[in-house]
C-alpha cells in the first residue's frame, strides 16, 4: 500500500509526541508538557526546528535517547519558551542555557558531546552573523572565534 508523503507544512499540524523512545522519554514528556510543546515529526538525525509564533507550538526533533539528543530537544523547546530574541546569535545562545538548565534540573547530564555541539552550533551562529554584516564580535562570542572567523 503506498503512503502520500507529507510537506513541513502538513506535517507542522501532526502531534507525535505520544510516539516518544529512549533512555530519557519521562523527562523529555515533563518538558514538553510543562511548556506546552507538541513534537510533529521524530527526527533520525541530531538536528531539529521549532517553528517559533505557530499558535500550537510544534518542533521536530530526535527521540531523546541520548544526553546529546535530549539536549537539541530541549534547545527546541527553549526556542518556544523564548520567542523571537535579536540579534540571532544571542537566540540561539539563550535556547541553548535554557537546555543545559533543564538538563540540570532533569538530571540528565552534560557530556562532552553535548558541550561539543553547543560550541559548534556556536561557531556556526557566529559565522552566519558575520556573514550578514556584524562588526564587532561582542564578548559572548568570543570563545568562539577560529581562524576562519576572521575578528
Amino acid at each position: 500500500m503506498a503512503t502520500t508523503r507529507l510537506n513541513r507544512r502538513q506535517r507542522r499540524e501532526l502531534d507525535v509526541s505520544h510516539l516518544i523512545e529512549g533512555r530519557f522519554a519521562a523527562q523529555a514528556s515533563n518538558l514538553l508538557h510543562e511548556h506546552n510543546v507538541r513534537v510533529c515529526h521524530w527526527r533520525g538525525n541530531m538536528s531539529g526546528i521549532a517553528w517559533i509564533g505557530h499558535p500550537r507550538r510544534p518542533i521536530e526533533a530526535p527521540h531523546p535517547r541520548s544526553a546529546l539528543s535530549f539536549a537539541v530537544l530541549a534547545h527546541e523547546v527553549g526556542h518556544h519558551v523564548l520567542g523571537n530574541v535579536r540579534p540571532r546569535w544571542r537566540e540561539e545562545q539563550l535556547a541553548w542555557q535554557f537546555a543545559f538548565t533543564q538538563m540540570d534540573a532533569l538530571g540528565v547530564p552534560l557530556t562532552a558531546a553535548v558541550q561539543e555541539r553547543y560550541a559548534a552550533s556556536m561557531r556556526y551562529a557566529l559565522a552566519k552573523a558575520l556573514r550578514r554584516g556584524l562588526r564587532e564580535i561582542p564578548a559572548e562570542l568570543a570563545e568562539f572565534v577560529t581562524p576562519g572567523n576572521p575578528t
